[in-house]
């Protein structure tokens, strides 16, 4: 900690798993809404070029050597088509939570309580063994969805604070966030997710 010089603000908070996989949850929505798209438009013209594929080949059935191996690719198409469909909607969630759930419970940090402490010139952050001090111009910016505020570091990591966690100095947080945004050129983005 620095004793010559006051903290702007100081929170302390756990992070429960649930907070923990909602910050996934809405990085995951943020970074794969575009790949979630484009696999849902293959999966479907996958989808029907398969069936139109396994039409004609109905139709044209006797004239066809090795039927039975141009059907199973047909369905093979399909298949493929289907599991690109429902990837993000129901693959990817659940790999995604038990991911995540793995990482929660691996990491001391995650579990600890967490001490943050901003200063004008840097963020003072403990939890268990681990204490780091970072300066502004070290950080990525700020982040805000409804249930989380974010300090983004360098290397994709970030300090998640749960809003529930500190309800008191959430409008606080959020202000001094906006002027260290403004202080020192670092975005303040405002997730919808």
């Amino acid at each position: 900690m620095f004793e010559n010089q006051q903290p702007l603000q100081t929170i302390e908070y756990t992070i429960t798993l649930d907070q923990f996989l909602d910050f996934n949850r809405s990085v995951a929505e943020e970074n794969y809404h575009t790949q979630r798209r484009k696999s849902m438009v293959m999966g479907v013209i996958e989808i029907c070029v398969g069936a139109l594929f396994i039409a004609v080949l109905l139709t044209q059935k006797s004239k066809v050597e090795y039927f039975n191996l141009f059907l199973l690719m047909g369905a093979l198409l399909i298949c493929f088509g289907a599991y690109s469909v429902i990837f993000y909607k129901f693959v990817f969630p659940k790999q995604l939570t038990a991911s995540a759930t793995k990482q929660y419970q691996k990491s001391e940090y995650l579990r600890g309580n967490i001490l943050v402490e901003f200063y004008n010139d840097r963020l003072f952050e403990q939890s268990g063994t681990y204490s780091d001090s970072i300066n502004w111009e070290d950080t990525e910016g700020f982040r805000e969805t409804p249930t989380l505020l974010q300090v983004m570091l360098k290397d994709t990591r970030c300090i998640l604070i749960p809003k529930t966690q500190v309800l008191g100095q959430v409008n606080e947080l959020k202000e001094l966030f906006q002027k260290l945004s403004d202080v020192y050129n670092l975005p303040y983005k405002k997730a919808p997710v």
